[in-house]
This record gives structure tokens, C-alpha cells and sequence, in this order.
């Protein structure tokens, strides 16, 4: 009787299956070796030291007195950083102040030596805690008065796709780049913002930012900020300014306040608040 070679029941059939067996065995073994390896690894976790952080409103911070209604917003992003240098409490003091007086909410991070180390773990916050935009702050600022309507009118016409947006910045030459829309002229394609005392990162950029610099070299020898940009440079973020900043260093030895970019602010919150403090303290 006729038994097809490929037949169950075929003697070399079953030889032919059985010499086929470690075969597969060795190619699914690789295929799963090869599926671990793809796999998305889960983000370190942040340092401990960048998680002790506490928000505008607890009692571990200074507040104005009788300064109300306590409304806070966080000027359309999902969060808002604040990394104060544990050295100058003053600027604690005065930046949280600053923010009440506002109704910005804030979480305030202290700073480490290593401000890569420091910076990193404002990411890792970000990235654990599920953000999907978040706006990350000097201590030591001033603010234009409008911040939250130029705010709400920036992220009108901020593109979906934006990795990095820098209200504050100390580029010089940013007021001459394209405007995004030509129905608001302040939003521009950033050209070399250089500071970092006030940028927002979306959920987007933030990964960029921790895939390409995470365990980078450069963390021993370059500045932050510059390695930033070099991302930019090499077309891996997208990166917004506005041409005139709405947050300005406000130090006096900070020299950041030198550069170009940092005019003062046509309407200060910091004077304000002067203003505001001088009044409370002739009512007491």
C-alpha cells in the first residue's frame, strides 16, 4: 500500500520531526531571548534626594497671611517644578510668596550639587508620576503680571507635536525666528533659547530627553543646557520660545540677567508683591 512520505504514520516522517524538534526548540528559545531584549524597560526609579519635595499651601512653607481667595492653577501644564538652592532660603521664601500671590500651584525641589543629578530627577518625577506636560522653574524669578493669559493664549497655538516651549530664556535672537501663527506673534520656532530657569517639557520630549541623555558621557564634561541643544540642533526636539519672556531672572549677581535675552518685565509680579507687602504691613 501507497503511504505518503509526509503521512503520520511514515517512518521517516517521524525521523525527519524528530531531528526537526531541537531545531525549534533552539529558534523559539532565541525568539523569546530576542522579545526580552525589545522589550520597553521600565524607567529607574528617581532619586530619593529630587522626591522630598513639598507644594505652595502646606504649612512647611512660608505663605502670605490672609492672602485670598487660595485658587491655584498651573498655568495649563499637568504640574509645575520649582528647584530652589537649599543655600539661598531667602529665594524660598520670596518664590513662594511670589507664586501665592499668583494662584500658581508649584512643587518646589531642592537642588543637589550635580545639577544633572538634580535636573534627572525632576524627570523621572514627571515620568512616574504619569504627566503629560509639566513646567519647570528657577527659584530665583521674576513674572510678568499676565503670565496666565499669555499662557492660555500660548498653548492656543502651541503645534500637538512640541517637545520643549521656553517662556523664559535668555536667546537674543528669538524675537526674529517664524512666528508659528501669524495670529499671535509671540510664539516663535525657538533658535538657541541656552537657559533653562523656565521651560516646559511635553510627555514627548521628556522621553527624548531621558533616552538620548539618561546615561550619557557628556554628563562629566558638558553643560546641561548645551547638551539640550544639541538635541535641537540634531532635529530630535522640537523647541517653541516666546520672543519677549515672561520669566526673568531676577538676581542681581545672576548672570543670566546680563544676557540679551532677559529684558525686565513690563509689569512685575515681584513689584507687586513689594507693593502688596508694604500695604499689609502699615494695615497691622
Amino acid at each position: 500500500m501507497y503511504t505518503p512520505l509526509d503521512a503520520p504514520d511514515s517512518p521517516d516522517a517521524a525521523k525527519r520531526t524528530a531531528s526537526h524538534r531541537p531545531h525549534l526548540l533552539l529558534l523559539l528559545l532565541l525568539s523569546l531571548l530576542v522579545g526580552i531584549a525589545l522589550w520597553p524597560q521600565p524607567l529607574p526609579a528617581a532619586p530619593r534626594s529630587a522626591l522630598q519635595t513639598y507644594k505652595v499651601g502646606q504649612t512647611s512653607l512660608p505663605v502670605l497671611p490672609e492672602y485670598h481667595p487660595q485658587v491655584y492653577a498651573k498655568l495649563g501644564f499637568d504640574h509645575i517644578y520649582v528647584i530652589h538652592d537649599p543655600a539661598f532660603p531667602d529665594r524660598l521664601t520670596r518664590s513662594a510668596q511670589l507664586l501665592q500671590m499668583l494662584k500658581i500651584s508649584a512643587e518646589f525641589v531642592p537642588q543637589v550639587n550635580d545639577p544633572w543629578h538634580t535636573y534627572f530627577g525632576v524627570l523621572h518625577n514627571m515620568a512616574h508620576a504619569g504627566h503629560q506636560s509639566a513646567l519647570v522653574l528657577d527659584d530665583s524669578l521674576d513674572i510678568e503680571i499676565t503670565v496666565k493669559k499669555t499662557m492660555r493664549a500660548v498653548h492656543s497655538h502651541l503645534p500637538p507635536d512640541w517637545d520643549m516651549l521656553f517662556p523664559g530664556h535668555c536667546g537674543a535672537f528669538e524675537y526674529i525666528q517664524p512666528k508659528v501663527d501669524v495670529a499671535f506673534k509671540p510664539l516663535r520656532h525657538a533658535n538657541m533659547p541656552i537657559c533653562m530657569h523656565a521651560h516646559a517639557l511635553s510627555r514627548k520630549g521628556l522621553l527624548t530627553i531621558l533616552h538620548h541623555l539618561r546615561d550619557s558621557p557628556a554628563r562629566e564634561s558638558t553643560a546641561l543646557n548645551m547638551s539640550i541643544m544639541r538635541l535641537k540642533e540634531n532635529n530630535l526636539l522640537q523647541m517653541f520660545s516666546l520672543d519677549s519672556p515672561i520669566f526673568v531672572p531676577r538676581e542681581a549677581h545672576n548672570t543670566k540677567v546680563r544676557l540679551v535675552g532677559n529684558k525686565p518685565p513690563k509689569m512685575s509680579a515681584l513689584e507687586r508683591l513689594a507693593l502688596w507687602q508694604g500695604e499689609a504691613g502699615q494695615r497691622q
